[in-house]
């Protein structure tokens, strides 16, 4: 037992020597600081609390600005704080109500930012402005929110993810939303939104030629999916519309211009037999189509009895 012990004793101190400098210093702060992950987590303490108390490492991955009250930030916020090579950051239920590109001066390796839980009913046209190596955004719980730019992408050459979440103001995609990242855009993700479908455009992905995954779950506005909307899209694996309640009709050739082998997981919204086309699968099998949870669907649909490479599912856990 008495070895054990000083086993542990000596591994213990072990991880602590190997613990570089600048994150034991980080340790001394008030923000929790993960050397493993890289990443620092702030919480119940304001900006001018973790600048006068708290040092950051230099080689910082993800910061976590939780719960700091924070209604703007000023320009030269993370530069000062030796923050300018942060690759993810993360502002959490903060109540901001002003934001501009100059928030985010000082920070030319960010990749990856998520605004959570704020109070802001717009964004700038230009908010991704000094951050042109952003590969995803992620805008959730911002419930006073009521538009997103259409500009908001331009000059992001390397974008891949866009999400929106939980926004109910939000009504529509701007038709220009992801025209200039079209080309690198790898999946679009829209959750428990108040989109409807007059607010999704015409070829609203503009051809993307590498996007896969294509998500639309919990949105209650969709009451049809329109043969406009997913035109020229060859790598696409996946199309969701989940828990869509008032999705009632799915238009002819509304598919047609995703490749064969797609995915399909239309559950959990109202489709019935006559809402879905005879022919709806036979440009783009083989496919799989997931139809489980569609309470006026109480057997296969005619497009789902065509064969050749067309299975379906109606029965199953729903999403």
């Amino acid at each position: 037992m008495l070895v054990f012990g000083s086993t542990l004793i000596l591994l213990l101190l072990d991880g602590a020597a190997c613990q570089s400098a600048e994150w034991a210093a980080c340790n001394s702060g008030p923000c929790q600081c993960d050397e493993a992950f890289r990443r620092v987590t702030c919480q119940f303490i304001s900006l001018s609390g973790i600048t006068a108390l708290q040092t950051f490492p230099s080689n910082t991955f993800l910061l976590i600005l939780n719960s700091n009250g924070i209604e703007s930030i000023n320009e030269g916020f993370f530069a000062s704080n030796n923050l300018g090579g942060l690759r993810e950051l993360e502002l959490i239920d903060n109540p901001l109500r002003a934001i501009s590109q100059s928030s985010f001066s000082g920070l030319p390796s960010l990749t990856f930012l998520t605004i959570e839980g704020s109070l802001l009913t717009s964004l700038p046209d230009d908010l991704l402005f000094q951050v042109r190596g952003l590969t995803g955004l992620d805008l959730k719980r911002n419930e006073l929110l009521q538009s997103v730019p259409d500009s908001i992408l331009i000059g992001l050459d390397t974008f891949r993810r866009f999400r929106l979440q939980n926004s109910k103001l939000v009504t529509e995609i701007p038709q220009r939303l992801f025209l200039t990242v079209a080309y690198t855009l790898e999946d679009a993700y829209f959750v428990g939104n108040g989109l409807t479908s007059d607010g999704i455009p015409t070829d609203v992905f503009h051809g993307a030629p590498v996007l896969q995954y294509i998500y639309f779950i919990n949105e209650n506005g969709i009451s049809d999916i329109r043969s406009s909307w997913f035109q020229n899209l060859p790598f696409v694996r996946e199309v969701f519309f989940i828990n869509c309640n008032s999705l009632q009709t799915i238009q002819p050739g509304a598919f047609d211009g995703l490749s064969p082998g797609a995915l399909l997981d239309l559950s959990g919204n109202d489709l019935s037999d006559e809402g879905i086309p005879d022919d709806l699968f036979v440009n783009i099998a083989p496919v799989h189509a997931y139809l489980a949870c569609n309470p006026r669907l109480t057997e296969f649909p005619a497009a789902c009895e065509v064969g050749n490479g067309v299975t379906c599912a109606i029965t199953g856990n729903c999403f």
